[in-house]
């Protein structure tokens, strides 16, 4: 397989280049490119092992987790000396494809064409991370409840999910929901991303967090070696006679394969998105799983969420104060 690396691609670029009936591959790698970027870019909290190396669905590889690097030497005379702990996860392959058919106007136009990709781009990482839940799900890690998004405050990162891990969680996932109530209304409030609430690798927010803590999960905290991630470029048979390119983001390191023919019959080009990724759990103890779940109290009055976005129960002036914050004010 010819394998053609196009990296970030300046959006004033002349455009150039037709591959396979007027198929525009500066404008397909651009659209590419920043969706993968905007998709996978919080992966690279986890422990990643990215590789031009090509395999296929099914195919394990092994990933590298940090497990311990010693405390740091003051003022040592011995240096040939090493505390720096690795274990190897192995990580099952899964080809994640999203093909689609383009007509000649599709072809031509600009906008349509970028549009039409990023679509698939996204399809794709969104596949993946759906997975990457549902090996959190069954992973046995341990369920922290930050209780019903009526009563999550921003206190709550640093009062209750930072220390629900030894080392302090590295990164926070919420759904988009519950991520919103972080959102500062202030200017001069602190960047999520630059770690605000005491969470350095910063808060990130993620959809399908509901298969979590049996199925009332809001999302995950992680420190790198809890989970491993695997990416690699999909083998594809030359004698198929495909057009193919890799786009590759220089920011995350990771490439995604596009693969392109056309169907005479019709006069349609196909275009497929092709990701081969695998996730594996490596230290469950630095993952948690955040849940929902109404807190015990709340059968006694407190007002809780009914599913509709509404509180229910009695208001905090006839005193139904959320029963997990009446102590969290």
């Amino acid at each position: 397989m010819n394998k053609k690396t196009l990296m970030n691609i300046p959006r004033n670029a002349v455009m150039e280049g037709n591959d396979v009936a007027g198929l525009n591959w500066t404008i397909v790698s651009q659209a590419a490119i920043a969706t993968l970027e905007e998709e996978l870019a919080s992966i690279s909290r986890f422990s990643l092992d990215v590789s031009g190396e090509f395999k296929t669905d099914g195919d394990s590889v092994k990933v590298e987790v940090i497990d311990g690097a010693g405390e740091a030497l003051k003022n040592t005379e011995d240096w040939n000396q090493s505390e720096l702990k690795t274990s190897s996860v192995s990580v099952t392959l899964n080809r994640y494809s999203r093909p689609a058919g383009l007509s000649y106007k599709e072809r031509k136009s600009g906008v349509q064409l970028a549009n039409k990709v990023q679509t698939l781009v996204r399809t794709v990482a969104k596949a993946f991370w759906k997975d990457l839940m549902a090996a959190i799900a069954d992973s046995g890690a341990e369920v922290v409840n930050i209780g019903p998004r009526a009563g999550f405050k921003p206190e709550m990162m640093a009062d209750v999910i930072w220390p629900s891990m030894t080392n302090g969680a590295d990164a926070v996932y919420l759904d988009r929901m519950y991520y919103s109530r972080l959102i500062p209304t202030n200017a001069l409030a602190l960047n999520l991303a630059d770690g605000a609430y005491s969470i350095p690798g910063g808060i990130h927010y993620v959809e399908g967090v509901n298969v979590l803590a049996g199925n009332a999960g809001v999302g995950f905290a992680t420190r790198p070696d809890a989970l491993a991630v695997a990416i690699r470029l999909p083998n594809i048979d030359p004698k198929l006679n495909l057009e193919t390119q890799v786009v590759e983001s220089p920011k995350l390191g990771i490439s995604l394969l596009l693969k392109c023919w056309p169907d005479q019959g019709t006069e349609t080009v196909y275009i497929s998105a092709e990701l081969l990724a695998g996730v594996a759990v490596g230290n469950k103890n630095h993952l948690r799983q955040l849940s929902g779940a109404a807190s015990e109290t709340a059968a006694e009055g407190e007002s809780v969420e009914d599913g509709s976005g509404e509180e229910t129960g009695p208001t905090e002036e006839e005193g139904g104060l959320t029963g997990f914050w009446r102590n969290h004010r």
